[in-house]
Order: C-alpha cells, then sequence, then structure tokens
C-alpha cells in the first residue's frame, strides 16, 4: 500500500484542501480522485500526487 495524497483545486486555481489515503496502484488512485471530485462539486479539479509523481488529474485544466 501507498500514502497518496488527493489535492482539491478550488475556482481560483489554487489548492484549498488535502486527503491522504493508504492505496494498492495507481488506478486505485485515479479512481479514489474522480470520486472525490465527484462527491464535491464545488471544487474545480482534484490532482492525485505519489510523493512527487502527479499521478492524475480530474477536472478542469
Amino acid at each position: 500500500m501507498a500514502g497518496y495524497r488527493c489535492y482539491f483545486v478550488g475556482m481560483d486555481g489554487k489548492l484549498i484542501n488535502v486527503e491522504e489515503a493508504d492505496l494498492p496502484d495507481d488506478g486505485a488512485a485515479s479512481t479514489w480522485g474522480a470520486e472525490l471530485l465527484r462527491l464535491r462539486p464545488h471544487y474545480r479539479a482534484t490532482e492525485v500526487w505519489l510523493l512527487d509523481r502527479l499521478i492524475c488529474r480530474h477536472g478542469e485544466a
């Protein structure tokens, strides 16, 4: 299991919040990031990172 971080991007493009999760792989982390954005539509996007590696971004660029 790895410690992934999901950053929430506000409508102004700034990082607002973060959640952490231990997930088995990048695919699970990507699914997690998409689900977090679906549950919090007031954010512009989510970015999922593992250490210094961007795994995925969901939402508006």
